[in-house]
């Protein structure tokens, strides 16, 4: 049996609609899993889908009892491995995935195609002890054509190894910074023991870089600035021209630039380009973020 797995509802609807795979089958005790079951390619297959990260690192208590109070004598806490555990709210959805991992004979990773998407499922095939073949569809689109001809090119799982390691690197990075520095920053700078200072990987600097363009806007001084346009008459209408150099933070150098050039201009030289630009296809995950 073939086994798909895509990380969320809507990403399996979109591949179940390309595949032809039929109607979703829910679970009969909790209607936000389910399950698509059709024939791909002449076997019988399975469409499963998570809600998202079933699994994470453990907790530092995980590490030891002495990580469980926040002693920064004991601190950081830097494992020599990590541990990764099933999150607790969503265990049946864990364990019906499962289900369909252990019946099958070939696993295809349908999860979004970064390396989030490769973190997820690695983490779930880590905590099942899973050893099963499994390959990667790499759905960029979710039309059915593109979905189709993703699943027609499967890759082979030691293709997106190294971005499945970028993902845990990226994963312990977060583990590391979050707990070690929250805990040491709290320690160092809150009095009220109910406060927390809390630190993240990407969190903090990017709230630095908030703060920083917070303090220029409102330090910021005004300074006029002059641009010099030239307006030309042709046969066909006219246009306008600007400085070649832009914006002028000089009024002098400016009335200076202007003086040179009253009465006519002449246009010595002009470039036409023709090009043909296609219809634009549909944003992909990257593009749509890129515009966002």
């Amino acid at each position: 049996m073939i086994v798909i797995y895509a990380e969320k509802a809507s990403l399996a609807k979109a591949i179940a609609v390309a595949l032809k795979a039929g109607n979703r089958i829910a679970h009969p005790k909790e209607p936000t899993i389910g399950h698509y079951e059709f024939t791909f390619n002449g076997e019988k297959a399975v469409l499963c889908h998570g809600v998202g990260h079933l699994c994470g690192l453990a907790d530092r208590t995980a590490y030891g009892e002495q990580y469980k109070n926040w002693d920064l004598s004991v601190f950081p806490c830097i494992p020599d491995s990590y541990q990764v555990v099933v999150k607790d709210k969503i265990k049946t959805c864990f364990e019906y995935v499962k289900g369909f991992f252990d019946k099958a004979d070939l696993i295809i990773n349908a999860t979004d195609p970064d390396r989030e998407g490769e973190l997820i499922f690695a983490y779930i095939y880590e905590a099942m002890h899973c050893t099963k073949k499994w390959q990667r569809v790499w759905i960029e689109d979710l039309t059915p054509q593109k979905i189709q001809y993703a699943f027609a090119h499967l890759k082979d799982s030691s293709e997106v190894i190294s971005i499945q390691q970028a993902g845990r690197a990226r994963s312990i990075a977060d583990w590391l910074c979050g707990i070690n520095l929250t805990i040491a920053a709290t320690g160092k700078y809150c009095t009220n023991p109910k406060d927390m200072f809390r630190i993240g990987r990407v969190q903090t600097p990017v709230l630095a870089m908030v703060v920083e363009r917070e303090k220029k806007i409102n330090g910021h001084i005004k300074t006029p600035f002059w641009r010099l346009l030239a307006e030309f008459q042709t046969d066909n209408g006219s246009f306008t021209a600007e400085y070649e150099k832009g914006i002028l933070d000089n009024e002098q150098q400016a009335k200076s630039l202007l003086s040179k050039c009253v009465g006519n201009g002449t246009v010595t030289a002009k470039t036409v380009k023709k090009r043909t630009v296609g219809q634009p296809v549909l944003f992909n995950a990257t593009q749509l973020q890129a515009t966002a």
